[in-house]
């Protein structure tokens, strides 16, 4: 009896199991994701870009195009006017395209409709040492990363030298104490006060370019935690030192004193920053290597020097290394049909061999561009050490982070709605208002954004 019940017992057991792995073979088991797989037919590929021409990119879809004939790439330059928008929506739609750029901010609140890059296309070890931390940071979310850069960029400080000289200076500031004294000394007023000579570019929001940008890099400095990571609240207003002072307040407090004062520096008739610095008439600015190519061609015989960012002096004398970044990536739609095309070929335009061709087309199809992107690969990133420009990036790179207080995104609704309630705090606080309660005001508009888009 007891043996006819262990037969019966097996029996139902190997049924079931057939059953089971009928319905579950190993390819579409829930805990075994797919990785996508190559058409057996021709390919087209749609490919919407931001800031680089059809003639920049044309020639790395040339060659890719040579080794594999059946993948035709569309490029399409688009406006970045309302891109943001248009992006988000288009990607939960049948009409997105297979590859699009959008800014190293936005992969978070765009990861869901994103394709992963597959493990057989890089791994995340691969990933994490070839690009630059920022990227894996960002890039990577809940384990996936979803997108691969094709540049890199952060904040510089840039002086004029031919002022540095005048003033008798012969070196650059290393430390933000340094560059206080330093602006004071370089700032000419004439008999009634009034700024004629700029020291530097900075207190003021509505006339400084990428202010949020150096706003965000002295709350770096100051050790200001931005965002919770696990409950995604915004804590930079409430981030507390050890001794019980505001970090952020007083990333604030430092940043504003710069245009009000005694040791006022600049002002806002002083017009924009970047156009008032190429016309000669501030000594330093902090910008992204972008603006610097537009100092460079609004005003070629301007004597611009790039260095590092003043850092902070640590207890041992030394100094710290905190940088700010802000550049573009390139990610894969979801509703893709042909994602392992789309990832194979990000693959291959982010390799060496391509980023230096890269770079060699950006220069010589523009005569008066000086220099191209700056790389995201670090292992090619000392060929850029001797450039007279971007040395100061590509030393900051490996040190650099980010946050949502990035200018020119063209986001209406993430850094640039951030962007205006940052630049209400600092107003207020050039007025004589409170910089914690006026920072508290700015994080709490931060956080019901964040609340609104997280529904």
């Amino acid at each position: 009896m007891r043996k006819n019940q262990l037969k019966f017992l097996l029996l139902c057991l190997s049924v079931f199991g057939l059953l089971f792995f009928a319905g579950c073979t190993l390819p579409n088991l829930p805990f075994l994701p797919k990785s996508p797989q190559p058409s057996p037919g021709n390919v087209t590929l749609k490919y919407w870009g931001l800031w680089e021409t059809k003639n920049n990119i044309q020639p790395l879809i040339d060659e890719y195009q040579k080794a594999h004939p059946n993948v035709t790439i569309e490029y399409e330059e688009r406006s970045p006017k309302f891109y943001y928008e248009t992006l988000k929506s288009r990607l939960i739609s049948d009409s997105a395209p297979d590859i699009a750029r959008m800014h190293l901010t936005w992969v978070p609140k765009l990861s869901a409709n994103l394709a992963a890059l597959p493990a057989s296309v890089m791994d995340s070890a691969t990933f994490n040492s070839t690009f630059y931390p920022v990227v894996s940071k960002w890039c990577t979310q809940v384990d996936q990363i979803y997108c691969l850069p094709l540049m890199y960029d952060g904040l510089a400080l840039v002086y004029n030298q031919s002022l540095f000289e005048k003033a008798g200076i012969a070196n650059p500031p290393k430390t933000w104490e340094e560059f206080k004294e330093m602006a004071q000394k370089l700032t000419v007023k004439d008999g009634q006060g009034k700024i004629i000579q700029a020291g530097a570019a900075l207190g003021t929001a509505e006339n400084v370019t990428e202010f949020s940008d150096l706003l965000g890099l002295l709350m770096l400095h100051n050790g200001v935690q931005f965002q919770d990571s696990k409950t995604g609240k915004v804590t930079f207003q409430e981030t507390i030192s050890p001794d019980g002072r505001n970090t952020g307040a007083e990333a604030v407090e430092f940043y504003t004193q710069f245009a009000k004062g005694k040791g006022q520096v600049w002002d806002p008739s002083l017009g924009e920053s970047t156009a008032a610095f190429a016309a000669g008439k501030v000594a330093m600015i902090f910008a992204s290597s972008w603006r610097l190519q537009n100092v460079l061609d609004a005003n070629p015989a301007l004597k611009v020097v790039a260095t590092a960012v003043p850092q902070l002096t640590t207890p041992e004398g030394g100094l710290t290394n905190i940088n700010w970044a802000s550049f573009w990536v390139e990610g894969v739609a979801q509703q893709s049909t042909h994602q392992a095309e789309a990832w194979d070929f990000l693959k291959f335009i982010t390799e060496k061999e391509q980023l230096l061709n890269f770079q060699k087309t950006v220069t010589t199809t523009s005569a008066a561009r000086l220099f191209g992107e700056i790389y995201p690969r670090q292992d090619i990133s000392s060929l850029l050490l001797s450039d007279l420009y971007l040395e100061p990036y590509v030393t900051g790179a490996p040190a650099a982070e980010t946050w949502y207080f990035c200018d020119r995104t063209w986001d209406g609704l993430l850094n640039d709605t951030i962007k205006g309630f940052l630049s209400q705090a600092v107003a207020s606080v050039v007025n004589g208002g409170s910089a914690e309660s006026s920072l508290n005001v700015a994080a709490q508009s931060i956080q019901a954004l964040f609340d609104q888009k997280d529904e």
